[in-house]
């Protein structure tokens, strides 16, 4: 449901890699996407609307990727066809949407998994192991850097930039340093602290602190900016790690810049192989693991332990409250939200 850019540069390629899925249908709105995906996707059932083609294939699962305002109507119409839903981030705009869904799911017997691709970035899962063998307090420092250019996404996906259909910065950007920071450090975040740095046009940038229980405090920079950027830092004991796609390095007496450097040039020379060699690229290859995860957990529910990458819906909902908590930050002059008083969805 919604074949915009991140459908045909992400999860369309992600589906036809042996993901354990076959592409049973797509839905969207507009005329020109269909049209596109007549082509692109074969000779599958086309729809604009979503309640036709649940009658006719009874799918197992809807995948949702339309824009964020959209997400609580579509998850809940696709719940209650009897699927199991992938609902990219963010989830949905409010907790007592974030709520209803996880409520309705449980009841139901259906799974909500959440598409915060990011934690299936081999670097970030080596980071994390590495911090969850050690004592608890062991993270000295952590800073993200996410910066992604919203014009590059613009001839389909036209809300990026516009808050109140779920594009601004905190729902962009935000949501991916607010979701996958605390999955890294292992760690519950108690407070947040929002302030824009920079707003102008469709770019604009805001620095984010997270507040950890053990007195972490963790600095994000979230970017809607023309370079893209993505690095996650962390001091663990003293020894500083350096996290993206481009893997994982141990820092020492080189400055942090160059070792971002080594990784950017290493993440581009990865991208030139896999493009000679015809294979998935680093961000492709988290999209066809996010897929693989998510059909042995529909296959074998309950049969084992859950993948510690995979998003469901009670994290889902958590980052919607804390993207919330940043949003009454930004509108109280960037104080302190306490988060242990935020409404937040919790396992029973």
């Amino acid at each position: 449901m919604g074949l915009g850019r991140v459908f045909e540069r992400f999860h369309l390629a992600a589906l036809r890699s042996g993901s354990g899925w076959t592409l049973a249908g797509g839905v969207d709105a507009s005329p020109e996407r269909l049209r596109w995906a007549a082509t692109a996707c074969g000779r599958i059932p086309m729809a604009d609307s979503l309640s036709s083609l649940l009658e006719e294939l009874r799918p197992d699962a809807v995948l949702i990727s339309t824009t964020p305002e959209s997400h609580c109507a579509v998850a809940a119409e696709a719940l209650r066809g009897g699927a199991h839903v992938l609902i990219e981030k963010p989830m949905v705009l409010l907790s007592a949407e974030a709520d209803r869904l996880v409520d309705m799911a449980r009841s139901l017997g259906r799974q909500i998994r959440v598409g915060f691709n990011r934690r299936f970035r081999p670097a970030y899962t080596e980071l994390r192991n590495r911090i969850a063998e050690q004592p608890a307090g062991s993270v000295h420092e952590a800073s993200f850097v996410l910066c992604s250019d919203p014009l590059g996404w613009h001839s389909v996906s036209s809300h990026l930039g516009n808050q109140v259909r779920g594009g601004g910065l905190l729902e962009d950007i935000g949501s991916h340093q607010l979701d996958l920071v605390p999955w890294v450090v292992g760690r519950a975040v108690v407070g947040v602290r929002a302030r824009f740095l920079h707003v102008g046009g469709v770019h604009s940038s805001a620095s984010l602190e997270l507040r950890f229980e053990d007195g972490l405090v963790a600095s994000c920079l979230a970017g809607h900016q023309p370079r893209y950027s993505e690095r996650l830092e962390v001091d663990l004991n003293g020894r500083r790690w350096l996290a993206g796609p481009g893997g994982l390095v141990r820092m020492g007496v080189v400055p942090s810049a160059v070792s971002h450097r080594y990784l950017v040039a290493r993440s581009a020379a990865r991208a030139v192989r896999s493009k000679v060699m015809r294979l998935p690229g680093d961000t492709l290859e988290t999209f066809r693991r996010q897929f693989l995860t998510w059909a042995e957990e529909i296959r074998a529910p309950g049969a084992g332990p859950r993948s510690r990458a995979s998003a469901d819906g009670v994290d889902g909902a958590r980052n919607v409250a804390l993207v919330e908590a940043c949003r009454r930050s930004l509108t109280s002059d960037g104080a302190w939200v306490d988060t242990q008083t935020t409404h937040m969805a919790t396992t029973p």
